[in-house]
């Protein structure tokens, strides 16, 4: 299931025309960096880039696609006996009007500390030093039923760690969000998040709908000073099936 809580500012821009980026400095760039890695038996960590300025004036970023020349490239970097391996990869451009840039690890090779570098032609200043490390793997749990009029929480496998987070988002075909909805919600990596059900979201029906809770775990990176701005995080996600019931 998608998770609006994965993409970060950038990403979310509305899709439109690039802008061509041959003209724009690596100093006017905005830069958004988003490592994810699923669960699951085979795990494929996939790393998404997306460039954005704010052009002509104008207050609200547009999306920039690179120009011909300019290359990202991901280092991944493993440990086997103590020893760092070094893996680069070129991030190659994603179809669609959007404008990012996708690399998609081979499942065997995980990685675990990412370097992230934007290599320009002469005439723009490159950007070799986005870092940062992913966070460690987790379970989740949550209850079978999220009932109307109870208190809910959802759970994890804990790992202390100052500069981790977790995101919490939910979703479902028949629930409505409250007005003030508490999700998507960051919270410290506790191990636990307890919540009023009835604060979070109410049914469009009367039947049990079934509900898909989705948890980040986020380590926040450095980017690269020459960027304007942007971020870098990386995440381990999940997602647990659950359902709501509505009050007898």
């Amino acid at each position: 299931m998608p998770n609006p809580s994965h993409i970060a500012l950038v990403l979310t821009l509305i899709a439109c025309k690039p802008t061509d980026g041959s003209e724009v400095p690596t100093e006017n760039l905005f830069a958004d960096v988003v490592v994810q890695r699923p669960g699951g038996a085979l795990p494929r960590t996939k790393l998404t880039v997306a460039f954005a300025a704010a052009l002509g004036g104008s207050q609200s970023p547009e999306n920039v696609a690179l120009g011909e020349g300019d290359v990202v490239v991901v280092r991944a970097r493993d440990y086997e006996d103590g020893e760092p391996i070094d893996t680069d990869y070129e991030a190659e451009r994603t179809t669609g009007p959007f404008a990012s840039y996708e690399v998609r690890l081979p499942v065997t090779e995980y990685g675990e500390e990412f370097r992230i570098g934007l290599t320009r032609e002469p005439e723009n200043t490159s950007a070799p030093q986005s870092e940062v490390r992913l966070p460690p793997a987790f379970t989740p749990s949550v209850p079978d039923v999220l009932r109307a009029g109870e208190q809910a929480e959802l759970t994890w496998t804990t790992y202390v760690d100052p500069d981790t987070t977790m995101r919490i988002d939910i979703a479902s075909a028949c629930l409505e969000l409250v007005e003030e909805p508490l999700f998507p919600v960051e919270v410290p990596d506790t191990g636990s998040y307890v919540f009023d059900v009835d604060n979070a979201a109410w049914t469009t029906g009367s039947e049990p709908c079934d509900v898909t809770v989705a948890f980040d775990r986020v380590r926040t990176g450095a980017l690269d000073p020459t960027f304007a701005g942007g971020s870098v995080e990386a995440a381990q996600v999940r997602d647990r099936e659950t359902a709501y019931e509505v009050a007898n």
